[in-house]
């Protein structure tokens, strides 16, 4: 079963559809160091690079992050669309870590806590939380 989901994985980059504590706090780090009402191109295109290391997409919870900074989600969303980055897999590591999460877990007899668990240590190292990370009922 690890190795299915091992294979499963590949060419999938590990997002977060809602920001965690680390990428709000990462976030708002990176938006303090540019100016809402002066930013140009290549500042939108250096807060993307940052988007796409902290892994975050495009969610309500960026929209209200980008808003609460004073700046255009409009525009980020906007020229994210004109410039889409390809997604790099997950790394050896990042793979590594989750077969060590699973591994610690009857997978046979999950519980709700358990499931909750599992999705908690995983969207830790970036990975995207609920349903969309495995199949609990396969």
């Amino acid at each position: 079963m690890i190795d299915e989901i091992t294979a499963g994985t590949a060419g999938l980059r590990p997002v977060a559809l809602s920001l965690s504590e680390p990428q709000k706090n990462k976030l708002e780090e990176v938006l303090s160091e540019h100016d809402p009402a002066n930013l140009s191109v290549s500042d939108i295109d250096s807060i993307h690079a940052a988007f796409r290391e902290l892994r975050i997409v495009p969610s309500e919870d960026l929209k209200t992050a980008l808003q609460e900074k004073g700046f255009d989600a409009e525009a980020f969303a906007q020229r994210g669309r004109e410039t889409p980055p390809p997604p790099p897999p997950p790394s050896d590591e990042e793979l590594s870590a989750l077969k060590a999460i699973l591994e610690s877990y009857d997978l046979n007899d999950l519980s709700a806590g358990d499931r909750d668990e599992i999705f908690e240590k995983a969207a830790e190292l970036g990975f995207p939380t609920g349903a969309h990370l495995l199949n609990v009922s396969a």
